[in-house]
């Protein structure tokens, strides 16, 4: 009876071990703190947790997480559950010095195997922090490292078809990522017909990061080659 049970322990334990998905460094449409980045995203049968880092970049730098903290599916607000290694406001972490970095995590109630991507919102009135877009698919996720290691790799026409097949299979994103890496793509090739078009389409859109990625464009080179 005792080697049944545990057997069944092992079980139960290696069953929850295999039921996780991580998804290290995931790539996101905006965020509100340059500093401040997602190391990794747990996902449970029961919980969302979130791995951050952020680094201090000035003298008598302090941080703190909000209690009102949550994340955003495409059908539900879910509150913090609680947070490690972070103060809550309006008790705060003091930094000691520019460079110092603060990890903490933060856990959430678990969201639908379904979602694509969620939002991270601090619902406070003070250098609130914010992510939006954060991909929690593994799959689109390694999508979108292959496509910005081909472009890093000298392979534009792999990382372009990747780009687009991500505008095409997700056309309610919220965000315009893609759509700004194929534009600048072609106009670093200098294919200035296609760059004209997909910024055209970028002018068309509803992008919640419409005006920004449109701020960026114009702060390019190539602008003045895509924008009469």
């Amino acid at each position: 009876m005792k080697k049944i049970l545990i057997l069944f322990g092992l079980t139960v334990c290696f069953s929850a071990l295999f039921s996780q998905t991580i998804i290290e460094h995931p790539n996101f449409g905006t965020k509100t703190h340059p500093s401040l980045n997602i190391n990794k995203i747990v996902l449970t049968e029961n919980e969302t947790i979130i791995y951050l880092t952020v680094e201090n970049q000035i003298d008598g730098g302090w941080f703190c997480a909000d209690q009102k903290l949550y994340i955003l599916s495409s059908k539900e607000k879910l509150k913090l559950v609680k947070s490690e290694k972070i103060p809550v406001c309006p008790d705060r972490f003091n930094f000691t010095k520019i460079g110092e970095r603060l990890d903490f995590t933060l856990y959430f109630p678990s969201i639908k195997k379904t979602e694509i991507s969620i939002d991270i919102v601090e619902d406070c009135d003070n250098a609130c922090f914010s992510f939006g877009g954060v991909f929690v698919s593994k799959q689109i996720n390694d999508s979108i490292n292959l496509a910005y290691k081909a472009y890093q790799t000298n392979t534009p026409v792999m990382a372009l078809t990747i780009f687009k097949k991500l505008v095409e299979n997700h056309p309610n994103y919220k965000y315009g990522i893609f759509i700004y890496n194929i534009i600048k793509i072609y106009s670093e090739q200098e294919e200035w017909n296609n760059a004209i078009i997909w910024y055209k389409k970028l002018l068309k859109s509803k992008y919640l990061d419409k005006q920004g990625l449109l701020e960026s464009i114009r702060n390019e080179k190539f602008y003045s080659k895509i924008s009469n």
